[in-house]
């Protein structure tokens, strides 16, 4: 009991989430048992943009349940991480969210982990373009990806000027194919 107290109120201080917990039909068969197809068709959404500075407290947590850990990686990798590891086999991840991981430093260990878990399918960089006014984002970027292993080339689209009406024709027609080596970085 008291255990259960304590577990109680960390859970309500730092409000964990748990999926399978809360969606079990996506991760257990009708016997409660871990199905082989568990999880999400599809992962969508805006994760935070917290400064690392911020992080303290969760940074031992951080160290040890992601791959993708840096010491000064900020909030939305992780997310990206978690993302993925919620989708099932063929399942589909789409973010708003910085797109620093591309060269910053502090997401090496993100650009190792990534072709290893996704298929980088799309980004979208919005450069100095802010989607949602008076929004704090350092590079606003779309990225879609499908997990399993990096095998393809991806789409990109720097957007420069104005943001365009369609995006889905901007890519096609603007967008140029990358190689996924267009991540690494030297070490």
């Amino acid at each position: 009991d008291a255990i259960f107290q304590q577990a109680e109120t960390l859970a309500g201080r730092l409000r964990f989430f748990h999926w399978e917990l809360e969606f079990p039909e996506v991760f257990f068969d009708r016997h409660g048992r871990l199905d082989a197809a568990a999880g999400f068709d599809a992962v969508i959404g805006n994760p935070p943009y917290v400064r690392q500075e911020r992080l303290q407290e969760l940074k031992p947590y951080l160290a040890d349940h992601f791959e993708s850990y840096h010491g000064v990686a900020d909030l939305y990798l992780y997310f990206f991480e978690q993302g993925i590891e919620l989708l099932c086999q063929t399942g589909h991840l789409g973010y708003i969210s910085s797109g620093t991981f591309a060269k910053a430093n502090f997401a090496t260990s993100f650009r190792k982990y990534l072709p290893k878990a996704a298929q980088l399918k799309s980004i979208i960089d919005f450069g100095e373009n802010q989607p949602f006014e008076g929004a704090e984002m350092v590079r606003p970027s779309i990225v879609i990806l499908k997990k399993g292993q990096q095998k393809n080339l991806f789409r990109s689209l720097f957007i420069a000027d104005k943001i365009p009406e369609s995006l889905d024709a901007a890519i096609a027609e603007q967008g140029i194919d990358c190689s996924p080596r267009a991540l690494k970085q030297a070490e």
